[in-house]
């Protein structure tokens, strides 16, 4: 029987992704999870920050692109998870920019 709700979701289907790409990626997950916690135990100075934000960064586009299954979202899907992270970023650094503010007032 073909429902509206079954036409609607037959129209959205993406190509089946084999498992092995899933364990792949996590596997990539984990290695870059030893990765950052490897990181942490050296004192890298200034590079201590953009390499912990490089692998997270790494990490949370492998799970966007895999796991949340951006990899077959239309354009529409595209600029909303980028407006969506603009936003993060604007709020993270208001946070930091106040709390800088409030050490350098005391």
């Amino acid at each position: 029987m073909n429902t509206p709700a079954n036409s609607l979701h037959s129209e959205d289907a993406h190509p089946e992704t084999p498992m092995s790409v899933y364990y792949s990626v996590y596997g990539i997950l984990m290695v870059l999870l030893v990765l950052t916690v490897v990181v942490a135990y050296f004192h890298l100075g200034a590079l201590a920050l953009p390499i912990a934000m490089a692998i997270a960064i790494t990490k949370a586009a492998l799970v966007v692109w895999y796991f949340m299954h951006m990899k077959y979202t239309g354009k529409l899907m595209w600029i909303y998870s980028t407006v969506g992270m603009l936003w993060l970023i604007i709020l993270i650094c208001s946070i930091l920019i106040d709390a800088y503010a409030r050490s350098i007032g005391n």
